[in-house]
């Protein structure tokens, strides 16, 4: 079942993630599970600082909340060859390989997009959760079949952290980047290829 409204969460959000086994990049991610076919699995997780208040929170009795934050995840299945779209963020599919594009102009949706971008709805988040650096960063993450054999980003910026490993023969890529990413007219491309059996 896709989860179609958010689970709002007041001052659970930083449990949730404990308990499932995720940590704090997550709360702001996109998820790409290729399968061998060429087919994949999409899953994209944002968080916001509702203003309003939730079906949760009238379905409660003797407390006063002052802070709220909403996990959204949904998930969804890709075409094989297809080259899906979020929030402005481009993936470019080839048969073996993967080029995204991540928009840093006054096209940059994706940063509103997975996390509170308003300074005083990350404060909202902070209240809520009680975690420092929710929200702080989206994490990109890329899970192929096949080993990787070329991975890296451009322009270079000190402040993206990427990751490549092996998990269980799948291939784990993952991408951090600042929702303050540097703005620019150029966009940020992360490029992978594998090789195919």
């Amino acid at each position: 079942m896709i989860p179609t409204k958010p689970l709002t969460v007041l001052g659970l959000v930083a449990g949730l993630f404990l308990l499932g086994g995720c940590d704090k990049t997550e709360a702001s991610a996109i998820r790409l599970e290729l399968s061998k076919d060429g087919s994949g699995v999409l899953t994209v997780t944002s968080l916001a600082a509702p203003s309003e208040p939730t079906n949760l929170e009238s379905e409660c009795s003797g407390v006063t909340f002052d802070a709220r934050a909403a996990v959204v995840r949904v998930r969804g299945r890709v075409a094989a060859g297809a080259s899906p779209v979020i929030a402005g963020i481009r993936c470019e599919r080839g048969p073996s390989n993967l080029r995204i594009r991540i928009p840093r102009g006054a096209d940059r949706k994706w940063a509103s997009a997975l996390a509170p971008t308003d300074a005083a709805d990350r404060r909202e988040v902070e209240r809520a959760t009680k975690t420092g650096g929710l929200g702080k960063s989206v994490r990109i993450e890329v899970r192929v079949p096949y080993e990787v054999t070329v991975h890296g980003f451009h322009p270079q910026l000190s402040r993206l952290k990427e990751t490549v490993e092996q998990d269980a023969g799948v291939w784990v890529c993952a991408l951090l980047l600042p929702v303050d990413l540097e703005k620019s007219d150029h966009d940020l491309i992360w490029d992978l290829a594998w090789r195919s059996e």
